[in-house]
């Protein structure tokens, strides 16, 4: 089987949006910029902290530059900080099945455009923390996903060599793309934020839910296997 397996955070291992949704929208009461609605801040949790921000106040009409930004995200990471987990839910089979690939001795690793302190504070609350080796946070790495730097750093975090049998497993393009850039196998988790338009980028295999992995895994493996002795 694969030596480790990362993963994304958000929209893969938890839903968090409408813990951001909320933490984004105090922020923008305070500045009398306009609310983000339940169903649209899925659109919004891509990019990372700095985009999510920018663009929420955008829709608004308001442009900020570099030096007022760090203020808001200051401001925004409080209000997140107040409520980390109130409105965010494990995955079903996340806990089930990353106990299992434990059990079989492959690293696991988060590689994550989200704040790191908000990345800790959550997997901590949450106890999941001990599942993972190595987490890669916004702030961990100069170049965020899709940049295949931040999938480097994150192997080379979990204390393994590059070039080691390595799969992702992510909800959004940044996670497909990043993977690809990174030349490691794929897999798209369908339940997340894009729901199954993630198909569409083509990954190596699809999951519908988070149960389905450990076949997911077999089947990448056995089908990189056969590439392998065919060659």
């Amino acid at each position: 089987m694969f030596t480790a397996v990362i993963f994304d955070l958000d929209g893969t291992l938890i839903d968090s949006a409408q813990d951001v949704r909320y933490a984004l929208n105090k922020l923008l009461i305070a500045h009398k910029c306009q609310e983000i609605d339940s169903d649209r801040i899925y659109g919004y949790l891509k990019q990372g902290i700095r985009w999510l921000i920018k663009t929420a106040f955008l829709q608004s009409k308001k442009i900020l530059h570099d030096d007022s930004i760090k203020e808001l995200i200051e401001e925004y990471l409080l209000n997140y900080q107040a409520e980390p987990i109130t409105r965010t839910k494990i995955y079903p089979g996340v806990i089930e099945t990353l106990s299992l690939l434990k059990k079989q001795e492959i690293k696991l690793g988060i590689c994550t455009n989200k704040p790191s302190i908000m990345t800790h504070i959550i997997l901590d609350k949450l106890q999941l923390l001990s599942f993972f080796g190595a987490i890669v946070a916004a702030e961990d790495t100069v170049l965020l996903k899709p940049h295949p730097e931040h999938i480097y750093e994150t192997i080379l975090k979990m204390d393994i060599k590059l070039g080691s049998p390595v799969v992702m497993v992510g909800d959004s393009d940044n996670d497909i793309v990043a993977a690809r850039n990174a030349n490691i196998p794929v897999i798209a988790a369908k339940y997340g934020y894009s729901g199954a338009a993630i198909a569409r980028l083509e990954p190596d295999a699809s999951i519908d839910d988070f149960f389905s992995l450990p076949i997911a895994l077999k089947q990448i493996y056995h089908s990189i296997a056969k590439q392998t002795l065919g060659s």
